[in-house]
């Protein structure tokens, strides 16, 4: 248990550290709430519902 406990703790302690170097998403909150609302991405550009509908 706790060569557990200290694998944990170093993974945090690593994402920790790079966290000051990180940016944020752009346009962070709006993409948070397309993907909680089931929206759909491919190759990471946003696919409205009409060109869901057209590619089928």
């Amino acid at each position: 248990m706790r060569r557990r406990e200290n694998a944990l703790y170093l993974v945090f302690k690593v994402a920790q550290r790079l966290e000051h170097s990180w940016r944020p998403l752009n346009g962070g909150l709006t993409v948070m709430t397309l993907l909680l609302g089931g929206a759909r991405f491919v190759d990471g550009v946003y696919v409205t519902q009409s060109a869901q509908v057209s590619a089928a």
